[in-house]
């Protein structure tokens, strides 16, 4: 009997001495140990099968943390109650912070220990990002701007990057409205606006396209000021040539001002030469129009410009003018004329 009390004394002493070389600490259940190397658990079988339990253990139904490694992948298996979950902390000598959690209801939260949905980031300026380190590559951001009150609003960013700059798709949601801006970035890092679609309960709504330059060419407004400052439009044709505004087909208006020069008062000026009537009568019979004006084949080849004939019809009527006033003159010259014969009898 004392030769078995010795060998488990013997035995004791050497499993001790063991537990010495590889841990610091007690050999017991409570105090805290330590070891500097590495600790592995079921190696023999490839690593599967071992488990480090935290807790409960939970596969056994008992909330807790188990870390295993089985099948080739590693696990982080956790059990819990309630809105609790797995919690991501960082942890300074002064206080601990939590980052994420995951519930048990599979609810990751950023930002936020109570997350409703598979994913909420919340508190703070908060971005969600994806991007390419390569000279391609996509980025999308997902996050709040601080307004000029210091209020938090909604806003995404969405660019694609190639060779020769980025395209960028901004939204902006505030207290009254909301935007969203398409822009550019050249090669020498400029941010070109290509267009804006925004909405306001003062401002209304409306649209713009903009040139190289960041200038307005196109504003479409719903209750302020449309226009269209830049190269031409067409309206039924894509061809509008040199013109402003091309229109293939009717073009119905309640009033059309053209403002254009010069008008036709140098027609009463004295050194205008107004054609006798001998010589209009002649040129109509050799040519077939008025002079000056545009023949029919000339209308149906180059258009009718409206100020221009406007111009030109002004210019006839006031010569017929000034033809009657020269008949008038004559007729009173005849007349006299007539009474001096009368008298003479």
């Amino acid at each position: 009997m004392k030769k078995v009390n010795l060998i488990s004394v013997i035995s004791f002493l050497i499993s001790s001495f063991a537990w010495a070389q590889q841990w610091s600490g007690n050999n017991n259940t409570t105090d805290q140990i330590s070891r500097s190397g590495n600790v592995q658990i079921n190696t023999a079988n490839g690593g599967s099968g071992g488990n480090l339990y935290f807790g409960g253990v939970t596969n056994s139904n008992q909330d807790g943390l188990r870390l295993f490694f089985t099948g080739g992948n590693a696990y982080i298996d956790t059990r819990t109650s309630g809105n609790n979950g797995l919690v991501f902390r960082l942890d300074n000598a002064s206080a601990s912070s939590e980052q994420m959690r995951i519930t048990s209801l599979g609810n990751v939260g950023i930002g936020t220990s109570s997350p409703s949905k598979k994913l909420e980031v919340a508190n703070g300026t908060t971005w969600l990002r994806a991007s390419n380190t390569g000279a391609l590559g996509t980025i999308l951001q997902l996050g709040t701007m601080v307004g000029g009150a210091g209020e938090l609003y909604p806003s995404f960013h969405i660019s694609s990057q190639d060779d020769g700059g980025a395209g960028y798709l901004t939204y902006l949601a505030g207290r009254f409205g909301a935007n969203y801006t398409w822009s550019h970035a050249a090669t020498n890092n400029e941010t070109k606006k290509l267009g804006t679609l925004a909405g306001d309960v003062n401002m209304g709504h409306f649209f713009q396209v903009f040139d190289n330059s960041n200038n307005s060419i196109v504003q479409l407004h719903s209750n302020g000021v449309s226009y269209f400052n830049g190269g031409s439009v067409g309206i039924g044709t894509t061809s509008p040539g040199s013109y402003k505004l091309a229109v293939e087909g009717k073009l119905g208006a309640r009033e059309i001002r053209v403002t254009q020069a010069p008008w036709a008062d140098f027609v009463f000026t004295p050194t205008y030469h107004l054609r006798s009537l001998p010589e209009v009568e002649t040129y109509i019979k050799e040519n077939g129009h008025l002079p000056d004006v545009p023949t029919e084949a000339e209308i149906k080849k180059e258009g009718n410009d409206l100020g221009k004939t406007d111009a030109l019809l002004l210019q006839k009527v006031e010569e017929i003018t000034l033809y009657l006033i020269e008949l008038k003159k004559e007729n009173e010259q005849l007349r006299k004329e007539i009474e001096q014969l009368k008298n003479k009898k």
